[in-house]
Formats: structure tokens, sequence, C-alpha cells
């Protein structure tokens, strides 16, 4: 499958046919097409990016040596965290000890977040 906007309207419109209702979150990996095609299909669905594509793009911007610290504080974070500003306070911390937190840690928390629309 191509991930252009026309791709994903058509497979989004044929699922709704097919009887899909609206859903309620949409979890993918930040491509733009697929992004456009959900603010226009289901304009109230929330919108999250994937934790596992985040945690691969942040990890190709350190030095091998950092990779399994940043990693295991990371999935901490996601998993400890009550809240995004918990979680961003997890990083900023180390989630353990021995993590000392680096910019490109801290960032990729906050896009997780689930972009929430208000249901009225």
């Amino acid at each position: 499958m191509r991930e252009a906007k026309e791709d994903w309207l058509e497979l989004g419109r044929d699922l709704a046919t097919r009887g899909l209702a609206a859903p309620r979150l949409i979890v993918a990996d930040g491509a733009p097409g697929l992004i456009s095609a959900v603010e226009e299909l289901w304009p109230r669905a929330d919108r999250q990016h994937c934790a596992v594509h985040r945690l691969r793009n942040l990890l190709a911007m350190l030095p091998g040596s950092e990779r399994e610290r940043v990693r295991l504080a990371y999935w901490h974070a996601l998993n400890e965290a009550t809240s995004v500003k918990n979680g961003t306070l997890c990083l900023t911390k180390g989630a353990d000890r021995r993590a000392r937190p680096t910019p490109a840690m801290r960032r990729p928390l906050r896009s997780i977040g689930t972009k929430s629309h208000d249901k009225g």
C-alpha cells in the first residue's frame, strides 16, 4: 500500500462502508498522508504518535553507547507515567538512578501524548 492521503482516504472510506464506526483513537507513525486522511475522515478522533516509532527515531539520533540506557529509561518513563507531565519528569530525572537524560529524551514523550479533541 502506498501512503498518500488519497490511499488512506480510500481505505478509510472502505472501512466505513463496511460498518466501521469512527475510531476514538488513532495510533500512527506520523505519516503525513495518514494524518491528513484521519483529520478529514474522523476529525474528532484522538491521535497518538506510536511509542515504538518515536523510540526508533530517538535511538537513531544517539550514539550506540547510549542507546540501551535511553531505551530502558524511555520505556520505564512510559510504563510508570501517570500523565505526560509525570512522564516528562521521569525522563528528566532519569528513569533509573544511573540514567542521565539528554534533551532528545525529553522531546518524544510530549509528541506521544494524545491529541484530544473536545467531545462536547
